[in-house]
């Protein structure tokens, strides 16, 4: 997604949509989405805590890896405070996909 006529900006704006999509079509169960190397910001720019675009595609993301819309009996993965600490460092979240074990 990540060309010379489409910028940051545009790219944020396609996930958003991917992203809404997803969750109406799968509310009730956590989903984990993934960058890939066609869209970042730039070539190798990884997430820092400071990084905007970083921030707002993690605010795109959290209603599906936190399933906002499930129901109280499924468990969430993860926390909001964990994705914010292990996302915005390093690009990754730390879920718990099987009990209480952390990957």
């Amino acid at each position: 997604m990540w060309t010379q006529y489409a910028g940051p900006q545009r790219v944020l704006d396609n996930i958003a949509e991917v992203s809404n999509q997803t969750h109406l079509r799968f509310p009730d169960i956590p989903v984990f989405p993934l960058v890939g190397n066609n869209d970042l910001p730039g070539h190798y720019v990884l997430p820092n805590s400071t990084s905007d675009w970083y921030k707002s595609l993690l605010s795109l993301w959290e209603p599906l890896i936190l399933c906002s819309g499930c129901p109280s009996s499924v468990e969430q993965p993860t926390t909001q405070a964990m994705l914010h600490e292990s996302f915005l460092q390093g690009g990754y979240y730390n879920v718990s996909i099987a009990g209480n074990n952390i990957t």
